[in-house]
């Protein structure tokens, strides 16, 4: 499975954005430029191979990809589980998640990618220290409180559905048995906080919980992005894929500020290679390459989340290959 953005635990109210600018206008664009890219004339995929795989009509997926319409939860679905993750990365980059890029030589150590996931590190250490004491824990857990391999699911939800069994009935058992598991009376959220972050009303938010409603796919993208990757486990499961989230013990203050700190002595030390010597790439072959631009700037350990400046572009340096997401 493709995957972006957090992979561990963690709520993500202290760290959420707004998401608002999640319409369906600006979805349908999203998904039309992703589906430009793989279907139509001279594309990896004909519109009549697509209509037989999904059990959707060519009329309408060439509305799709014209950003003439927007397809429904169901339908967005059974698109990625034919065509791959693909078609989600442009609403995946809407969310700020990009996915990660293989550009560096072969058994190279890519400075400028290692600094930035460095910096994007320390950046999310920073945000889950900001998280309320109920998930923080001064003292390290014992050495039996890890990750767990898998997140509690009913059985029958585990095994992948053929994309023509992808149907609104099968999203919404699944994705309300999730949300029941993080929203409600003694859960990590209220209906009324995501309500409020979602810009969803508490009785349509219910409706999804109780498996009775499918939200449309514009709805969807903004519940996953407040209440992060576990709310759409059961429905990567559902394609056949497997989820990089799994369920996190209580983090220690202690080792998240160890951790911080060892992020940032690296960047700098990461940042003295780079200015020294001009190298973009360290290879036992010796093959080598020069930072783009900005990439060798120092980080800024005094903001709440580090900030990297913005330098003048060495003459033949290469494009950015750096991971912003996973």
């Amino acid at each position: 499975m493709c995957n972006y953005g957090p992979t561990n635990g963690t709520p993500t109210s202290a760290v959420r954005s707004d998401v608002r600018h999640i319409t369906p206008a600006t979805v349908t664009q999203s998904v039309s430029r992703s589906l430009r890219k793989l279907v139509g004339p001279s594309r990896r995929w004909s519109y009549a191979s697509v209509s037989k795989e999904t059990g959707i009509d060519v009329r309408t997926l060439k509305s799709y990809v014209q950003g003439a319409a927007c397809p429904n939860l169901v339908r967005y679905k059974r698109l990625l589980a034919v065509l791959g993750p693909e078609v989600g990365e442009e609403l995946n980059r809407m969310q700020g998640m990009l996915p990660r890029r293989c550009e560096s030589p072969p058994e190279a150590l890519d400075l400028v990618a290692l600094r930035a996931e460095l910096a994007r590190a320390s950046s999310i250490v920073r945000s889950i220290l900001s998280i309320p004491p109920a998930y923080i824990s001064e003292r390290s857990a014992p050495a039996s409180a890890t990750a767990t391999d898998s997140v509690p699911t009913k059985a029958e939800y585990r095994n992948s559905l053929k994309p023509m069994r992808i149907d609104r009935r099968a999203i919404a058992e699944r994705f309300g048995f999730r949300l029941a598991q993080m929203i409600g009376e003694g859960r990590r959220w209220s209906l009324a906080e995501v309500a409020d972050a979602t810009d969803i009303d508490a009785r349509t938010l219910r409706s999804y919980r109780d498996g009775t409603a499918c939200p449309n796919l514009a709805r969807y993208m903004r519940l996953l992005q407040v209440l992060g990757p576990e709310s759409g486990y059961e429905l990567a499961l559902m394609l056949g894929w497997q989820p990089r989230f799994r369920i996190a013990p209580k983090h220690s203050a202690e080792a998240l500020r160890a951790l911080d700190a060892a992020a940032l002595e690296t960047c700098a030390a990461v940042d003295e290679l780079i200015g020294m010597n001009g190298l973009r790439f360290l290879s036992p072959s010796g093959e080598t390459g020069e930072p783009a631009a900005g990439d060798a700037s120092p980080i800024d350990q005094t903001a709440a989340s580090p900030r990297i400046t913005r330098g003048r572009r060495r003459p033949g340096s290469g494009p950015d290959t750096t991971r912003s997401a996973s």
